[in-house]
């Protein structure tokens, strides 16, 4: 008799983090810690940290044994909001 293989992985997540420069008006994107989202971000088109952080959507797949699963919410808020939006909790 044979038993199926048991497979375990760990993913690991890096926030994507939109943010707008208040000097040359671009939005950018940046790869950061969430201990590090509010801190002030290098705009890439014009080095301005005169930035701030807006809010977005989370749309992630998770792929594991063929099966595609998605995973999506709203972005920003406290964490205990609904998906779309902090009118839940007011936060």
């Amino acid at each position: 008799m044979t038993h199926p293989t048991l497979i375990t992985y760990e993913v690991k997540f890096m926030p994507l983090y939109e943010y707008h420069c208040k000097d040359c008006s671009k939005n950018f994107e940046i790869m950061r810690r969430f201990s590090e989202s509010d801190s002030a971000a290098s705009c890439p088109a014009c080095e301005s940290k005169q930035t701030v952080k807006m809010v977005s959507v989370v749309n992630a797949r998770i792929s594991a044994g063929g099966s595609v699963k998605p995973i999506s919410g709203g972005g920003g808020g406290c964490g205990s909001c609904s998906s779309s939006g902090c009118a839940s909790c007011h936060h």
